[in-house]
């Protein structure tokens, strides 16, 4: 099976946050919380978009320090919707750990390496060659 892209996962992440904001308006009456649910749960899909279209360090970074404050002010805002009971329980630890979830393999993917990584990373690379060369010999 093919692993769904992190694009596809941030679009349907806003997708639902767009169900819930819907059915928060509509059958709770609730519209200031569930309005900030859905500005930060776009933003996030949004800025996820974006990561994609850079490749320097630094817009990659500033970028991703603005998801990640994203996704914090989306946990408050989430939490406040599920202690004032508009949203059950176990929509809340769905709607989070899909939150969580994606910032952690966002994150993993774009987050820049520093040269020292690049450095150890290219020298385990090459050990790993040299290893494999000798096996290839004997």
């Amino acid at each position: 099976m093919e692993e769904r892209t992190l694009k596809d996962r941030s679009f349907d992440f806003s997708m639902s946050a767009i169900k819930i904001h819907s059915h928060l308006t509509e059958v709770k009456n609730e519209s200031v919380m569930s309005e900030k649910l859905l500005r930060y749960a776009t933003l996030i899909g949004e800025q996820v978009e974006e990561l994609y279209m850079h490749r320097d360090p630094k817009m990659l970074r500033r970028i991703l320090i603005v998801l990640n404050r994203n996704v914090k002010r989306l946990a408050y805002w989430t939490r406040l919707l599920y202690n004032s009971d508009y949203i059950d329980e176990e929509s809340t630890h769905s709607f989070v750990k899909d939150i969580l979830l994606l910032q952690r393999d966002v994150n993993k993917k774009f987050t820049p390496k520093t040269p020292e990584e690049i450095m150890k990373e290219k020298l385990t690379n090459q050990l790993y060659q040299a290893v494999e060369e000798e096996r290839g010999k004997e």
